[in-house]
C-alpha cells in the first residue's frame, strides 16, 4: 500500500533539487540511457560513474564547473539491477563530503525506505539515494583533492 506522506515527501525533496537547478552557469545534460550518457563522455570525464547498470534510463544531470560538483537523477528500470547496484554501493565515503553532500545526505535519510550509498573513482565521488522499490535514484557528486 503507498504511503502518500512519504511519496509526497520525496516529491518535495525532488522538486527542492530542480528547483536549485536554474543557475545558469549549471549546463542540464539529459539522456535516455545509460549507453546515451557514456557515449557522450559522462563516464570518461568523471559526471557519472561506470558502476551504473545499462538499465538506468531517464538521467537528468546538472554540474557546476566552478565547483566540480553535480547531482541529479536517473531511474534503474529493472528491480534486480538496482538490488546489484545497492550491494556495489559503500556504507561510507572514502573523500571527505562537502557541505552540500552532507545537507543532501541529511534530507535523504529522513525520507524513508531510501538506501544512502557512496562511490569513488579516482578523485570523483558520489552519493547516491536509491529507493529499492522503484528504482528511483537521486544523487550528488563531488571531487576530493586527491584519490584514496
Amino acid at each position: 500500500m503507498m504511503n502518500t506522506g512519504r511519496w509526497l515527501g520525496i516529491a518535495l525533496v525532488s522538486l527542492g533539487l530542480l528547483a536549485g537547478c536554474t543557475d545558469t552557469d549549471q549546463p542540464t545534460a539529459s539522456y535516455a540511457t545509460f549507453a546515451q550518457a557514456r557515449e557522450d563522455g559522462m563516464v570518461r570525464r568523471g559526471w557519472l560513474p561506470d558502476i551504473l547498470p545499462e538499465t538506468t534510463r531517464q538521467i537528468q544531470a546538472w554540474h557546476a564547473m566552478d565547483s566540480q560538483s553535480a547531482h541529479g537523477h536517473f531511474v534503474i528500470s529493472e528491480p534486480v539491477d538496482t538490488g546489484l547496484f545497492v550491494k556495489r554501493l559503500l556504507r561510507k565515503p572514502k573523500a571527505a563530503p562537502t557541505k552540500a553532500v552532507t545537507t543532501f545526505v541529511q534530507q535523504q535519510q529522513q525520507l524513508s525506505g531510501l538506501h544512502i550509498g557512496y562511490w569513488q573513482q579516482g578523485i570523483d565521488n558520489w552519493v547516491f539515494a536509491v529507493n529499492p522499490a522503484t528504482g528511483q535514484v537521486n544523487y550528488r557528486a563531488w571531487v576530493s583533492r586527491s584519490a584514496t
